[in-house]
């Protein structure tokens, strides 16, 4: 992907304004969750481990993806099982620190998240990922990291009904 053209404008005290990153057209790509959920077991598995070590990758070169959603990532399928990934909405990406534990446990939650109503993507595929994102120095912390981003997720999920909840509730009673 070549980079066209990119503006930033900045505010009073340097925060950032508007900012436009704009690429040529990647030929034949879908949303992570779109070929998830159209691909077999196999291509799947393997979409799944190659998207968990580009995304170990990219952390440990220090780039944090702050809203990582399975929308937010393409892929474009080449021959055989062999994939290409790009992350867009670039709007909360930080480089050049090293991604902590914290955050990268982040990333991993909002990504389940995002997944979660895809019935193609069960457990296997979701430890599947674990284990090649943690890598073999680290296999041994995957029941304890699936368990951690499990209980974060559905944390999350209530959170999400609660607020969901409430504002019905004040809907209800604004009529």
């Amino acid at each position: 992907m070549t980079a066209i053209a990119a503006f930033e404008e900045r505010r009073a005290m340097h925060l950032l304004g508007d900012a436009f990153f704009i690429t040529e057209a990647i030929p034949a790509v879908s949303t992570l969750a779109d070929l998830v959920q159209r691909l077999p077991g196999t291509a799947r598995r393997r979409l799944v481990r190659d998207f968990a070590l580009f995304l170990r990758t990219v952390h440990s070169r220090g780039v944090y993806h702050g809203d990582m959603k399975a929308t937010n990532i393409l892929v474009q399928h080449r021959t055989g099982d062999n994939f290409r990934f790009y992350l867009t909405d670039l709007d909360f990406v930080r480089t050049g620190l090293r991604v902590p534990r914290r955050l990268a446990i982040r990333a991993l939650v909002q990504l389940n998240k995002s997944l979660l109503d895809l019935t193609a993507l069960g457990i296997v595929e979701r430890r599947l990922f674990l284990r090649a994102y943690l890598g073999p120095r680290h296999r041994d912390e995957c029941p304890r990291a699936w368990k951690k981003v499990r209980r974060i997720t559905e944390r999350k999920i209530r959170q999400q009904q609660r607020r969901f909840k409430a504002r019905s509730r004040e809907q209800r009673r604004e009529q």
